[in-house]
C-alpha cells in the first residue's frame, strides 16, 4: 500500500467498498466495450504498424525494447491526449516511477519527483480539457460522473492516470514480449496465428491463462479471517499466487 501512496498517491486500487466501486463507475465506461474499441483500438493498430515498419527485417532486435515498450508508450501518449515529442518524457517518468516502487532510496525520491513533474503536465491538461474537450480518455475522465452525480477531483484523475501509467507499461511490455517468445518456440501455432486472426486472439488467451504476466500480487487484510487453519490478522498481508491459480498445479 505504502509502495504506491508513498510516489503516486492515492488511487482507487486502495480503496474498498462504495468509495472503490463509485470510482470505478467513473473510469470504467471509456475504457471497455465499444467505447474503448472506437477510440484506441484504430490508434493501436497504426501505431503497431509505425513500430513493425521501423524494425530491421534483415537482422535481429532487441524486442522488448523495439516492440513490447514502444506499443504501450504510443497507447499512453494517445490516451493522454499527448503528441510523439511527449514520448521521451513520459518514458522517462514511466521508468522511474516504477523503480520508485521497489521503496529504495534514492530511487524512491527521484521517482516521486518524476512523478511530481507529470502530475504539472495532467493539471495543465485537466485546465485545457475542461475549457476544450477532446475525444480522449482524460476528457471523459472530467466529465463522467457515478449515479449519484459525482466526479472524480483534480488529484483524483491524475492519481487514475498515475496508476494506469503504471499499470499498463511495464505488464503490457512484458506480456507483449513473452507472447511472441511463447509464439517463436512454437512454429506451427506461429504459422497459423499468422493468417488467423481468431486464432491468435485465442492463443493469447491460453498464453495469459497459462504464463500470466502478474504471477502474484499482495493484498492487506482489513479484518481478521483463516484460511486453511492459518488465522490472519488486519494490517497482514495475503500473497495470491496468481499463475498457481491459473495451472492449478494440485490437479
Amino acid at each position: 500500500y505504502s509502495r504506491f501512496t508513498d510516489v503516486i498517491g492515492l488511487t482507487m486500487a486502495h480503496m474498498d467498498g462504495k468509495d472503490h466501486d463509485s470510482r470505478r463507475s467513473i473510469v470504467a465506461p471509456p475504457m471497455v466495450g465499444k467505447n474503448l474499441e472506437e477510440s484506441l483500438l484504430p490508434h493501436v493498430r497504426s501505431a503497431s504498424e509505425k513500430i513493425a515498419g521501423g524494425l530491421d527485417r534483415e537482422g535481429p532486435f532487441e524486442a522488448r525494447s523495439r516492440l513490447g515498450k514502444q506499443l504501450p508508450l504510443k497507447t499512453m501518449v494517445r490516451l493522454l491526449g499527448l503528441s510523439e515529442k511527449d514520448e521521451g518524457f513520459l518514458s522517462d517518468v514511466t521508468t522511474k516511477v516504477i523503480r520508485a516502487l521497489q521503496g529504495d532510496e534514492p530511487y524512491k525520491s527521484i521517482g516521486r519527483a518524476a512523478h511530481d513533474s507529470f502530475a504539472l503536465l495532467l493539471a495543465d491538461l485537466i485546465g485545457e480539457r475542461g475549457k476544450n474537450p477532446e475525444s480522449d480518455l482524460l476528457t471523459s475522465l472530467i466529465n463522467s460522473e457515478d449515479e449519484e452525480g459525482n466526479r472524480l477531483s483534480e488529484s483524483e484523475v491524475i492519481s487514475f492516470m498515475s496508476l494506469l501509467l503504471v499499470a499498463g507499461s511495464e505488464t503490457t511490455e512484458l506480456g507483449l514480449t513473452n507472447f511472441l517468445q511463447v509464439l517463436l518456440s512454437h512454429p506451427d501455432h506461429l504459422s497459423r496465428a499468422e493468417t488467423d486472426s481468431e486464432y491468435l486472439n485465442a492463443c493469447f488467451t491460453e498464453f495469459m491463462r497459462r504464463d500470466c504476466v502478474v504471477a502474484y500480487e499482495d493484498r492487506g487484510v482489513t479484518e481478521e479471517i483463516e484460511i486453511h487453519g492459518v488465522s490472519i490478522k488486519p494490517g497482514e498481508f495475503v500473497r495470491v499466487a496468481l499463475l498457481s491459480a491459473n495451472n492449478d498445479e494440485t490437479i
